[in-house]
């Protein structure tokens, strides 16, 4: 008999073929390998939403919470990881009830930026606003942040963060936007969302980190 092999243009094809006919929803494969594991948080109380990045149908990305605070996925495309942001229009409203998204203290995420400068999130219409200048996280209405389980506001790009904004007193996020500070778009991939009513101790951040990474931090 004979062997055919598919050259490179073929076998892309038949792999996209074939996330195209699985189920909306469904992971084509893990997302982590067995040094890494989502976000283990459950002794925590207080979770206003959560976001896994996974697209439910028509459009939604689910919130995970049970809060029912679903965004609505306008433009960003799914990646192995989670959604990737252009930079240039894709954002998601989350539309968190205004009780709870009124009493946020933490939020917890897990991105890889494009540059060391992008928006990233929003808790009201250019206001609340969380993003990278220049190698730094700035977040004007929360008090500290944690990069990578370390008390920093240092960022890179092209590499995963794991991020915990906090703030001692609430911080609005009752109109919640991810990839958009007022007109401006963030190119990034996020895999991991998470909105707190409490704010974390410096040992919560660590656990955020250390629930992602290989090594950990004590």
């Amino acid at each position: 008999g004979y062997t055919y092999i598919l050259t490179e243009k073929e076998r892309a094809k038949s792999y996209t073929e074939f996330l195209q006919a699985q189920p909306l929803g469904v992971e084509k494969r893990p997302r982590y390998n067995p040094h890494s594991k989502p976000t283990d948080l459950s002794n925590v109380s207080n979770l206003i939403a959560s976001y896994n990045m996974i697209p439910s149908a028509n459009g939604v990305l689910t919130d995970t919470s049970g809060g029912g605070g679903n965004g609505t996925i306008q433009g960003p495309i799914s990646t192995l990881a989670g959604l990737k942001f252009d930079g240039v229009d894709d954002d998601i409203p989350l539309f968190i009830a205004a009780d709870p998204a009124a009493t946020v203290k933490t939020i917890c995420f897990r991105i890889k930026l494009d540059s060391t400068t992008e928006a990233i999130l929003q808790g009201g219409v250019g206001t609340e606003l969380v993003y990278a200048n220049a190698g730094t996280l700035t977040y004007a209405d929360y008090d500290n942040a944690y990069i990578n389980g370390i008390d920093t506001d240092t960022v890179a790009a092209d590499q995963w963060l794991n991020i915990v904004v906090v703030s001692s007193i609430a911080v609005s996020n009752v109109t919640a936007t991810l990839g958009l500070n007022d007109t401006t778009y963030g190119a990034f991939e996020i895999e991991d969302l998470k909105f707190y009513s409490i704010e974390f101790s410096a040992q919560q951040a660590r656990e955020y980190h250390n629930s992602y990474a290989k090594r950990v931090v004590l």
